[in-house]
């Protein structure tokens, strides 16, 4: 669908038509980002992953403004599930960690698109001193006990 759409999207000289479903796409995909249930990082992260690569390989440049901000803001609800900040792990605790790596998984594709599509994005800027501020303020180094916090600001960091 995606190769299919960037085909007529090349041939077409007025792109109304093909930006409405460009549009319907954009908004799938944000729906994916930002609506994706804790869960879904442990569970789908894999399939999020190729959804995301294949969306940002397709896309038009006349959209990358439009999906900067969903990328960002995909990257940012990453961030908040790894660290454990909207959600309770307690109730999730056999798979606390692959929750967390499936956040990690899902932050780097959206930081990525961010990096290949809007390397000028002020997002980048923002993200990375929240990464690296945070870690190398922290005295903590991850180890067997540390919280899920430490050890994905680590992982992230790296």
């Amino acid at each position: 669908g995606l190769e299919a759409t960037a085909r007529v999207d090349m041939s077409l000289k007025d792109k109304s038509v093909i930006d409405s479903i460009w549009d319907k796409i954009i908004d799938a995909v944000k729906t994916l980002l930002l609506e994706c249930l804790i869960d879904g990082y442990a569970n789908n992260s894999k399939s999020i992953l190729d959804i995301i690569a294949l969306f940002l390989l397709h896309l038009p440049p006349r959209k990358y403004s439009t999906v900067g901000s969903i990328l960002e803001k995909g990257a940012n609800r990453a961030i908040e599930v790894a660290f454990g900040k909207n959600e309770d792990f307690d109730e999730h605790l056999t798979s606390a960690d692959n929750i967390v790596e499936g956040a990690i998984d899902i932050f780097l594709a959206c930081f990525m698109g961010l990096c290949q599509k809007m390397p000028s994005s002020p997002a980048l800027k923002s993200m990375t001193g929240q990464i690296l501020g945070g870690t190398i303020e922290s005295s903590d180094w991850p180890t067997g006990n540390s919280s899920h916090q430490v050890r994905a600001r680590h992982k992230l960091a790296l």
